[in-house]
């Protein structure tokens, strides 16, 4: 069975401690986040969107766009485009194609 693994600031991170998870990995650099990303331990991956500003469009995309592990990507303001794509990725339907 997969974990979940948590990447980001020490703040964004302890809720998810305080809930059980016990992989987190505290940093603010992007390099950590694609260590994550290429640990097969990992099903799910949640990210701290205030580390994703570190990454180019690239970068960006193929974490998103990442089916295994699965990407999640939180922050405090609502990111429609981000949401577009999880949506999209999860259920195969662009619910915003007009």
């Amino acid at each position: 069975m997969a974990d979940i693994a948590v990447v980001g600031e020490s703040k964004f991170i302890l809720g998810f401690q305080l809930a059980g998870i016990k992989h987190t990995i505290e940093t603010n650099k992007p390099e950590e986040v694609l260590d994550a990303m290429s640990d097969r331990r990992f099903g799910v991956v949640i990210i701290d969107e205030s580390i994703m500003k570190g990454f180019n469009e690239f970068q960006k995309a193929k974490v998103l766009d990442s089916i295994n592990p699965v990407a999640v990507l939180l922050s405090e303001k609502p990111m429609e485009e981000d949401l577009r794509r999880m949506i999209i990725k999860s259920i195969g339907v662009d619910v915003w194609n007009k």
